[in-house]
């Protein structure tokens, strides 16, 4: 298993060009979201550990308790504290939370980027609540892991329009022009696509090699051998397309990614299981975007 892991990233090394090897301004993963995560990991570590670490950081703050009184747990009693916040969710749906607040605010709008912010982490979103549905739809115990996974599987293009401006603005404009997808053009014009780069990014911010790979390979997951390695890279892709179905924000795509039937089929999902699946994602989708973006203006 370790030596398939590391053949990952080395092949992902390999094949990014000598400009994305040589940028030093990637951005690292939200300080607030490494600090929970080593207290979390720590055994002698309690509840009052967790809220002071998150409480330096006002804005997630704010974030995680709207979210967890939200719509989205149902909840009776408000929840006023962080601390409440654990004991109400859990140390697993609290790291999520709080991942994926840190890092929607790592990255800000951009004047130049060639995509838009919204509607972007909408699609991301989307994605994320899909790939979730789908892991409890499959009876999966951890099914945040798919969730975050989902949520980043994007990420590389982020980078790209980063540190990559105008390269980046040339393969939006030829997948456009030329009906490519954005993967394809991006491989032309920058010579490794977003999910490449996004793959290698999460690998730097030292999250598990299962999100690694799902990140790394969304668009073509495993075959073959290596196609049972890990469900999540295959859950993810279905969730990509789940999210482009409905209709749920924007890539920057201007047609749907190809589809992989094997993902779906080692999934072992029969399409019976789709209409609760697209009616959970759109609900919670909805919740989670409102509660999220709701100082944004729309």
């Amino acid at each position: 298993m370790e030596n398939r892991e590391t053949a990952t990233v080395t092949e992902l090394k390999r094949n990014a060009p000598g400009s994305l090897r040589q940028v030093r301004d990637l951005p690292t993963l939200p300080e607030v979201y490494q600090r929970l995560v080593a207290v979390l990991d720590d055994p002698r570590s309690s509840v009052w550990d967790v809220e002071r670490i998150i409480r330096q950081d006002p804005p997630v703050t704010a974030k995680v308790l709207r979210l967890v009184n939200s719509y989205l747990y149902g909840l009776r009693t408000p929840v006023t504290s962080i601390a409440q916040a654990v004991r109400t969710i859990g140390y697993d749906e609290l790291r999520r939370l709080v991942l994926t607040t840190s890092v929607i605010s790592l990255f800000h709008r951009e004047r130049e980027s060639p995509l838009s912010y919204r509607a972007y982490w909408e699609h991301c979103l989307g994605t994320a609540v899909a790939a979730r549905q789908l892991a409890l739809a499959l009876g999966e115990e951890h099914p945040e892991e798919f969730f975050v996974a989902g949520l980043l599987h994007d990420i590389g293009k982020l980078v790209h329009a980063r540190c990559f401006p105008e390269q980046f603005c040339t393969a939006l404009t030829m997948a456009a022009r030329e009906r490519l997808t954005i993967e394809a053009a991006e491989e032309k014009v920058l010579g490794i696509s977003h999910a490449q780069t996004g793959g290698l990014l999460v690998y730097y911010w030292g999250l598990s090699p299962i999100v690694q790979r799902a990140v790394a390979y969304h668009h073509a997951p495993l075959t073959g051998d290596l196609a049972r390695l890990s469900l999540h890279q295959h859950v993810v892709h279905c969730a990509n397309i789940i999210s482009h179905a409905l209709g749920l924000g924007a890539s920057g795509s201007y047609r749907l990614p190809p589809f992989v039937p094997l993902s779906w089929e080692l999934l072992r999902l029969s399409t019976s299981h789709l209409p609760g699946i697209l009616t959970a994602t759109k609900k919670e989708f909805t919740q989670l975007v409102t509660t999220l973006f709701a100082s944004d203006a729309p």
